[in-house]
């Protein structure tokens, strides 16, 4: 791994993400949230990529709707976190949008919001980003996922034309202001190295570990998205 001030950015991008996993532990052992949602501290943010976007270093997992979710939400509300991620298997679209539903009007404006979903080829991409807006309730999301590449999804389809026409279209619908993966997939080095190469894809979010080799394949490919602009954003650390 080159040893540049970008690369050592890059780096700390992502190992925010084993500290921050700690701190959302403490959410989770709070009794209520602050009854007017207000903040009483702010997370630090980080530049995601060359989107222009700066989001906190902690983002709000989401799973099915019950009745903790609002509750969960507001917590991480209140403990300065703006960035909530969801998906159509998660079940939890109906949750989110009941929790905007409830907050103070101009809420979501202050969130970077995101889901995903996983089509049959790139274009489904764009009728399924309308369903979970409708799940959603809202008529934008900040950031759509290719949900889970790997698998049968060939390893070149981050930087294919029909992938790169469906981004396109789809910001410039305005429904989602930017559009990317995620993966987990043994193969994930090779999806992360064809987006570099592509060009096209905003961010990505990546099974990702601090302690991999400086050579290790996933190292040498972050770095490539890094150095394209593609934005990072870790899961699954440990």
């Amino acid at each position: 791994m080159s040893e540049s001030l970008n690369s050592i950015h890059r780096r700390g991008f992502l190992q925010a993400g084993a500290v921050a996993t700690t701190t959302a532990l403490s959410f989770a052992t709070g009794s209520e949230a602050a009854p007017d949602g207000a903040a009483t501290t702010l997370l630090p943010k980080r530049p995601l990529g060359k989107t222009g976007v700066s989001v906190s270093i902690l983002n709000q997992g989401t799973w099915r709707p019950t009745g903790e979710l609002t509750r969960l939400l507001r917590l991480g509300y209140r403990d300065g976190i703006r960035y909530i991620d969801t998906a159509k298997s998660y079940g939890s679209e109906p949750g989110v949008a009941a929790y905007f539903a409830g907050m103070p009007e101009g809420t979501r404006k202050e969130y970077f919001l995101v889901t995903k979903d996983h089509p049959q080829s790139p274009k489904g991409l764009i009728a399924s980003l309308d369903q979970r807006l409708e799940q959603l309730k809202t008529d934008y999301v900040d950031l759509f996922f290719w949900h889970a590449m790997g698998g049968r999804d060939p390893v070149d389809l981050p930087k294919s034309q029909e992938f790169k026409e469906t981004v396109e279209a789809i910001k410039k619908s305005g429904k989602a202001k930017f559009v990317g993966f995620s993966t987990h997939d043994p193969k994930k080095a090779e999806y992360l190295t064809a987006a570099a190469e592509g060009g096209f894809i905003d961010a990505i979010m990546v099974a990702y570990t601090p302690w991999l080799d400086k050579d290790a394949p996933l190292n040498r490919a972050l770095d490539a998205c890094h150095k394209a602009g593609i934005g990072l954003i870790s899961m699954k650390q440990v």
